[in-house]
């Protein structure tokens, strides 16, 4: 019998949940306080817990829907994909779920159908979660509640074997010509060949294997290299690995994937795999995995929330000493490998990088990076099994306390990146980083010359060595092209950078001896008190900005005091772009004839970034004229 009034604001609402939203409205002031009432402890027997309960009008209220509740506690464990239900016939279900730290992380009202509420969670950590139970607009009554480990091994999918003819390999013995090529004063060998996947060598060092770009299977020799096997088909191989079976191969059109030997490329064996998108494998075991479903897609912004899902999907475990698909589990599976010895299994966890470990056949996560600054572009582990990697996609960790004199430092001095790498058998904290001027994206490793290799915007071959000295780095005079993959032969200090169009191969010199000089020019740090004159040369040898060789002038610049800076060649036409620390757009300028003039008020004091580049693709000297 109590009176509301109820005041109603005309306009369109700012969500589309505000048209049917109740007012809050408090019916049970004396209610008891959620974080004072003791939940109701319940456990997952073989990974699923599903119970009757009744909302009674005592109940306590939730703070946040101001409805009476149930609180559930149950232990969760970090990496595995949960489902919770809520289902009842007399009110609409409303669920939230808060983490060790009692922090909410998802809420749902009606993704279980109807007005059953539903959340999909992978765990980010282990510990007791809360699951609130109440509803959207009131009402007491039965409900179920429902709890399943999604990571529980299911019965693998049944589909039968596609009706066709198995291609058979052919031998076409055609040798690759390469034409020479260069980065900086490295000779290399540059091979004109689209692939759809990573190459991977054989464990001798003998050959090689490749999808091209129409999806076809080449065996290459090596060092000679001559096409030596193909496996041509009417339809495309959408991935290769390389396990102690032979070579496994995921066929998508068909739902399945094959073993080949190695040598002979003759198909061996067919398993049944429904939806597969890829094959994991390792060289040292005869266990492989098939990621089923779409390719995960980006990451999430944090992985307590249920679009966490976004890098979960489907595997299913093969035997190919059997020739038999046990199970499969949902686990996470964007830029997932193996290690070599098919101990590990290694995913982009959205914030950090999870370890599963092989357990009779099932998949359990043991181990958990740090949170990475941001999510991967690749991960990799070393041919060795040692070493793992995940590069970010924005700016990581600094290597060096902040401050423009240390962070901007010219080249040869402090990087602004840093890359983190970690031993496979420990993630809790990096064992080994490598620092760049500019975003690293993808890692390599050559363990048997002792390099890591990395590239960022500047340059596609950055060398280090295993305790993350950097050796040398080797700018490319071609476009803004990216490397998709370092491939290192198992003789050591020989190494092809894979492109999406494109191999380069070159050679780091014999083992022992020094890589060869690099001459890095030096940044220079210009200060400007009166009108400084700066001669200087843009060469097609310098490193990329926007896609076109740059040379960089660094200016020191005040807050509040308006520039001139301008720019005359007779060689081209200037473009210039100005960037701060952060790498944020300051001023742009572009010449119509021979000069550039950019003027420009700096928000606050520091050392600035100023790209000097040629609109038209050329070289040349220019003179930098820069006053207050």
């Amino acid at each position: 019998d109590k009176k509301l009034e109820i005041k109603v604001n005309p306009g369109m609402p700012k969500r589309p949940d505000e048209i049917f939203a109740p007012p809050v409205v408090n019916l049970q002031p004396n209610a008891p306080p959620l974080d004072n009432v003791k939940g109701i402890k319940i456990e997952l027997t073989k990974g699923s817990y599903r119970g009757q309960h009744r909302l009674a009008a005592t109940d306590p209220l939730d703070p946040v829907r101001r409805h009476p509740c149930k609180l559930f506690l149950v232990q969760l464990e970090a990496g595995k994909s949960y489902v919770i239900d809520q289902v009842s016939q007399v009110f609409d279900s409303y669920l939230r779920l808060e983490d060790p730290n009692r922090q909410q992380i998802a809420q749902d009202d009606d993704s279980g159908g109807f007005l059953n509420a539903r959340i999909r969670i992978v765990a980010g950590k282990s510990g007791q979660y809360c699951v609130i139970a109440t509803t959207f607009s009131g009402g007491t009554g039965e409900f179920t509640l429902a709890i399943r480990d999604e990571s529980e091994p299911e019965p693998a999918p049944a589909r039968p074997l596609a009706a066709i003819q198995v291609p058979r390999p052919t031998a076409p013995g055609r040798p690759w010509t390469p034409r020479d090529s260069r980065l900086d004063n490295l000779p290399t060998k540059t091979f004109r060949v689209s692939t759809s996947d990573d190459l991977h060598f054989a464990g001798d060092g003998s050959a090689f294997w490749l999808l091209d770009d129409a999806g076809q299977l080449v065996r290459i020799t090596f060092p000679t290299f001559v096409e030596e096997r193909r496996l041509s088909a009417p339809f495309r191989i959408n991935s290769l690995a390389v396990s102690k079976a032979g070579l496994v191969l995921a066929i998508s059109s068909f739902h399945e994937t094959w073993v080949v030997d190695p040598v002979s490329l003759e198909v061996k064996l067919r398993l049944s795999t429904p939806e597969v998108s890829r094959a994991l494998a390792a060289p040292g075991s005869t266990m492989a995995l098939a990621v089923c479903g779409p390719t995960p897609g980006a990451a999430p912004q944090n992985i307590g929330l249920p679009n966490a899902l976004k890098v979960t999907g489907k595997v299913l475990t093969l035997d190919l000493a059997k020739g038999t698909t046990l199970h499969q589990q949902t686990v996470f599976t964007r830029h997932a490998a193996l290690t070599p010895d098919g101990h590990y299994y290694f995913a982009d966890g959205g914030l950090s990088l999870f370890r599963y470990r092989w357990d009779k056949g099932r998949l359990i996560h043991d181990l958990s990076s740090p949170p990475l600054d941001v999510s991967g572009r690749r991960l990799t582990i070393s041919s060795d099994g040692q070493w793992v990697c995940l590069p970010g996609i924005s700016r990581n960790l600094a290597l060096s306390p902040p401050g423009v004199d240390k962070v901007l430092a010219p080249a040869g001095g402090a990087k602004r990146f840093a890359t983190s790498i970690f031993l496979v058998s420990e993630l809790k904290e990096p064992a080994l980083t490598i620092g760049s001027d500019a975003l690293v994206e993808v890692v390599g490793f050559d363990p048997a010359g002792g390099f890591v290799f990395a590239q960022d915007h500047l340059k596609p071959l950055l060398v280090y060595d295993l305790q993350g000295q950097r050796l040398a780095g080797y700018a490319s005079s071609g476009g803004p092209e990216k490397v998709l993959q370092y491939c290192a032969a198992p003789q050591g200090r020989k190494v092809f950078l894979r492109y999406a169009a494109k191999l380069v191969y070159a050679e780091l010199g014999a083992k022992g001896e020094p890589l060869g000089p690099v001459v890095e020019r030096r940044v220079p740090v210009l200060k400007i008190q009166n009108p400084v004159t700066h001669k200087d040369e843009l060469s097609f040898d310098e490193p990329l900005f926007a896609g076109q060789p740059a040379r960089e002038v660094r200016l020191d610049l005040e807050q509040g005091v308006t520039y001139t800076v301008a720019c005359t060649s007779k060689q081209f036409r200037p473009h210039l772009h100005l960037a701060d620390d952060a790498g944020n757009p300051a001023g742009i300028a572009f010449a119509l004839t021979d000069t550039a003039t950019l003027t420009v008020r700096p928000m606050r004091s520091g050392v600035y970034r100023l790209y000097v580049s040629a609109i038209q693709s050329k070289e040349g000297e220019f003179t930098l004229t820069v006053s207050r």
